[in-house]
């Protein structure tokens, strides 16, 4: 039978799930926990965690308090994706780190403010990928590349303007808080995508879209324009993305 482009990569991510584990018994009892900002709204947040591709555990949201929750151990931490990683988010992430007390500790594919690359916190980790091209650390571009509906796809006509809540753009179709099916939908519709979302310029670009981050003008009422923005790698490769994300999970499953 010949598989679509498609079903072909599901059956890859399906294939890398059963390969990347040391034997059954580890599969069956290794305990993983994933932290990143669980936030369903904002679909750029919710798609960035590994939990939804590759092997299942409990997930927490990093804005939650840890200490409402008992102290116990988990074989494998992972922490990621989303922009998580600011000077003021280090004390806390320590914090759920001594609740959690892994025996192996991974941050992937999360956004961090350059203040925190000289910081001590990472040298407890075992492996590090960040989103950031640019970082003292390898890059691992946002998991979300890995979501089934983003499709490369330069064609299309005319052209979407998609927001930020906290940065609108005038004659805005939405904002990046509605459903990724719906985005995703207008990306491949449109030749070209204006947007201030982190997350709609990054899949845009997957997709071979026309894309402008439009932060050079600010609008009243709009927040500071967030180092994010900036870390961008130039060039983007929907399948080259992809591929170093199964390279990395047979790394981290396989801790």
């Amino acid at each position: 039978m010949k598989l679509d482009s498609y079903d072909f990569f599901t059956y890859k991510i399906n294939l890398v799930k059963i390969l990347n584990l040391h034997s059954k018994i580890i599969k069956t009892y290794m305990k993983i926990v994933y932290i990143h900002r669980k936030h369903f709204e904002n679909a750029g947040d919710w798609w960035s965690t590994p939990h939804h591709y590759f092997e299942k555990g409990e997930v927490f949201d990093f804005i939650e308090n840890p200490n409402n929750y008992k102290t116990e151990e988990c074989d494998l931490l992972i922490i990621g994706g989303g922009g998580i990683l600011e000077l003021e988010d280090i004390p806390k992430h320590q914090i759920w780190i001594n609740k959690l007390n892994p025996k192996k500790k991974v941050i992937w594919g999360a956004g961090a403010s350059h203040k925190t690359f000289d910081h001590p916190f990472y040298k407890q980790f075992n492996l590090i990928g960040l989103r950031n091209a640019i970082s003292p650390f390898n890059f691992i571009p946002c998991v979300s590349c890995l979501h089934p509906l983003i499709k490369y796809n330069s064609k299309g006509s005319g052209e979407i303007i998609i927001g930020h809540n906290k940065r609108p753009l005038p004659n805005q179709s939405h904002n990046q808080h509605v459903p990724i099916e719906r985005s995703i939908h207008n990306i491949n519709k449109a030749s070209r995508v204006i947007t201030t979302s982190y997350h709609i310029y990054y899949w845009s670009r997957l997709m071979g879209k026309n894309t402008k981050l439009a932060i050079e003008k600010s609008y009243p009422g709009w927040k500071p324009i967030a180092e994010k923005y900036f870390t961008f790698p130039d060039e983007f490769d929907l399948n080259k993305f992809r591929k170093i994300q199964i390279d990395f999970a047979k790394l981290v499953y396989s801790l």
